[in-house]
């Protein structure tokens, strides 16, 4: 769950089929821009239901979307990350860099949809000693990948 927690603002970041084929621009068409609720989330070992996060306290499910920036959580957990969307790419695709409260950044690339008022984020840490990170190719979590649904408020 430690893993899932640290990638959940990131995978609020993104997710727009709708936004396919658009013009890559913050809060334009393809804008994620919102409040969301985290509803799922899941990675090679980990599969949380929405039934499963209610049993968190709302704060630390919500993810604020807002001028390519994402802040989830609440409190001493509180993380902020900024991304860029290319919703031309298809799947449409996101960067990531997750500043944590500690002061220490990651950096995550991945893929995301947009399917009404559900946001679906697929992302992989870019790790620092590797030339390059495959980024994900289709929505699934595995080994690298954490797969997270948030539902627009």
């Amino acid at each position: 769950m430690n893993r899932l927690a640290l990638s959940a603002p990131l995978l609020a970041l993104l997710a727009a089929a709708t936004g396919c084929g658009k013009k890559d621009q913050p809060g334009g068409p393809a804008s994620i821009d919102g409040t969301y609720t985290l509803v799922g989330g899941e990675t090679d070992l980990v599969r949380l239901t929405e039934d499963d996060l209610k049993k968190l306290p709302d704060a630390d499910r919500r993810v604020v979307i807002a001028d390519n920036t994402i802040t989830a959580g609440a409190g001493k957990a509180q993380t902020t990350s900024t991304f860029q969307l290319h919703p031309s790419k298809n799947p449409a695709e996101i960067d990531l860099t997750e500043k944590k409260p500690d002061g220490t950044t990651d950096k995550y690339t991945g893929i995301y949809k947009l399917d009404g008022d559900t946001l679906t984020i697929c992302l992989v840490r870019v790790v620092a000693d590797q030339k390059e990170t495959a980024r994900p190719t289709e929505f699934r979590a595995d080994l690298r990948t954490t797969l997270t649904r948030y539902r627009r408020q």
